[in-house]
């Protein structure tokens, strides 16, 4: 019976314990299943934000942060824009509840944030750009002010915290702005805060203007110190005012600015010419020649009936006066100094000839330039005026007599032409421009050069490309006497320098006579050009070095390239600078003499080295 029965009661035992296996695998997925749930749903999760280790009592095991860093201050992880938070408070350090923190910034990435600070004072910004920012806070009864200089990038995790913002009272700030006793409308008034400590938020300049009545009033004015200043357009500038302490009623007296007055007279007759046109032209200094452009857009002001005029001059040192007229010659006056008595003045227009023309080249019509240069008497010469391609020039009118006409058009040679203008005119003409000689020849030497220019010694330029060959061909030169040099390849600052230097050194000439070719080969300018180097002590950081020659060097150097700073561990460099011997002095802004001088030889193509005993 026994030996029956074993074999059924194992089968089932074996049963059962394959039974139990299987749901022991069951159970173990799916504990694998949830385990690995929550890891993923653990790295998904923001990262705690960063913020400065608090000290954990003995006792204490874990301490929650505090409630100005709480995880929803924060954007999501791997969100571009940052954060900025902060405490608004008043001088006592006590917070300030219903403060508005606006985000002030350029970038376009993001929308300006506003936000309400609560009864902590605490506010935050999200969406800040990733650059620099500022953020300006308001809060009644208190001066705006504007923390600038902020850079989400360059914080841990984009979250800038500017802890406490501090806030300071306003002032009521009121005044009266006057002229011989009686109210002046529409002046300007600017208060500006004293400038504080690097880092600190500060009160923002506050503008207005005054009223009919020429009052002005600050309802939360920058608090003391700072300035206040009052201008208005025709009267003198008055010094601003220092505030040291809480304004009482400030009262601003303007004395009107001196008014020139004069008249415009036909120069035939003598009578007043109605209703021309003014141009006020304001100058930084005494001018030695200022040209009438006849075209200065819209006039400052017009005559009267009878050719009178009186108006305000422009704030500045020096200035001009234009007019014209249909049919006049543009007239200018001499240089008028604003600190001067201003005498009446007095401008002649005389009735002048209009040149008007087309100009073509080959049969079709060119843009270009067109001047005119009086023959004799005074040495006028008209702005170049330019034309379009439809190769059509007029020319504002001109005196009758003897005129050099000068076309310098797209193509072909430069054109010039002597006229004999007479009344009434106009004078119409039709040029053609000549094919003009060809210029070639070949660039030798190394460097990587592709431009060269020839220039007539009236000033045209005409270019053309160096091959890769090295030949070069220049079209459209006209008669007269013309230098060719090749011109450094690049637009950063030492090759738009070196440019500016190879046009002032000297160049080989050809002599051009007709429409025959012409050749001229020229060296590339490697190693035309020097440059200087050399040490001073630490202590003239940010002091300047500059370049002066004893006697007269090459015309059209910039005085930028004159001159450099010194770096803040006391070394310098200018390069490029033209070879010769220069005077280097050693200065100092606002100080006449310099500091220290030596003499220097530079020779082309090395680096002189420059020490001051």
């Amino acid at each position: 019976m026994q030996s029956f029965l074993a074999p059924g009661f194992e089968a089932h035992r074996a049963s059962s314990t394959l039974r139990g296996v299987r749901t022991a695998l069951l159970l173990t997925m799916l504990i694998a299943g949830l385990a690995i749930a929550w890891w993923w749903l653990a790295a998904s999760a923001p990262p705690p934000p960063a913020s400065a280790p608090s000290p954990t009592p003995p006792s204490a095991t874990t301490t929650a942060p505090p409630p100005s860093i709480a995880a929803t201050d924060r954007l999501p992880a791997g969100d571009p824009l940052g954060t900025i938070r902060g405490r608004v408070v008043d001088d006592a350090r006590q917070p300030l509840a219903g403060a508005i923190a606006t985000l002030v910034h350029d970038s376009a990435d993001a929308e300006g944030q506003q936000a309400t600070t609560g009864a902590d004072g605490r506010f935050t910004l999200f969406r800040a750009p990733l650059a620099a920012c500022a953020v300006r806070i308001d809060a009644a009864g208190f001066c705006a002010a504007q923390l600038g200089d902020l850079h989400p990038e360059q914080a841990e995790h984009h979250d800038v915290d500017l802890g406490d913002f501090v806030l300071r009272p306003a002032v009521l700030c009121t005044g009266l702005v006057q002229t011989g006793g009686r109210p002046l409308a529409g002046a300007k008034v600017t208060l500006r805060p004293r400038l504080g400590e690097p880092g600190a938020p500060l009160p923002l300049v506050q503008r207005t203007t005054s009223g009919a009545d020429g009052t002005f009033h600050f309802a939360q004015g920058v608090p003391p110190p700072g300035t206040i200043e009052v201008t208005a357009d025709g009267y003198e500038p008055v010094p601003a005012r220092e505030l040291e302490a809480p304004p009482r009623l400030l009262v601003f007296e303007l004395v009107p600015r001196a008014r020139l007055r004069g008249r415009v007279i036909a120069a035939e007759t003598g009578a007043g010419v109605p209703f021309a046109p003014l141009w006020l032209v304001p100058l930084d200094s005494e001018p030695k020649l200022v040209m009438a452009s006849g075209d200065r857009g819209t006039a400052s002001l017009y005559t009267d009936r009878d050719g009178h005029f009186d108006l305000a001059p422009p704030p500045s040192p020096w200035f001009v006066v234009e007019t014209g007229g249909d049919g006049c010659v543009p007239t200018i006056s001499a240089g008028i100094e604003n600190k001067a008595p201003l005498a009446p003045l007095e401008l002649r227009l005389a009735r002048g000839v209009t040149v008007i023309g087309t100009v073509t080249w080959r049969g079709d019509p060119v843009a270009g330039t067109a001047a005119l240069r009086a023959r004799s008497g005074w040495p006028v010469t008209l702005a170049p005026n330019a034309f379009g391609a439809d190769g059509t020039f007029r020319l504002p009118p001109c005196a009758p007599g003897t005129w050099l006409l000068r076309v310098d058009g797209a193509h072909g040679a430069h054109h010039e032409q002597e006229l004999q203008l007479e009344l009434p005119g106009p004078l119409q003409l039709a040029i053609e421009l000549t094919a003009g000689a060809p210029l070639i020849g070949r660039v030798t030497g190394g460097g990587d050069w592709s431009t060269v220019v020839a220039r007539h010694e009236h000033g045209q330029l005409r270019k053309g490309l160096r091959q890769a060959d090295g030949s070069y061909r220049i079209e459209g030169l006209a008669p007269g006497r013309w230098t060719a040099f090749v011109l450094a390849l690049g637009n950063d600052w030492h090759s738009v320098a070196s440019n500016q230097l190879l046009a002032a050194l000297p160049h080989p000439e050809v002599r051009i006579d007709g429409e025959a070719e012409v050749r001229l080969d020229l060296q590339s300018p490697t190693g035309q050009l020097g440059s200087l180097r050399g040490r001073v002590g630490a202590e003239f950081a940010g002091s300047r070095i500059e370049l002066v020659r004893d006697e007269p060097g090459p015309r059209r150097i910039p005085p930028t390239l004159l001159r450099t700073d010194v770096a803040g561990d006391g070394t310098f460099v200018l390069d490029p600078v033209l070879p010769g011997e220069w005077v280097v002095e050693l200065r100092r802004d606002g100080q006449a003499t310099p500091l220290r001088t030596t003499r220097v030889q530079v020779l082309a193509g090395a680096s002189a080295e420059c020490r001051f005993d």
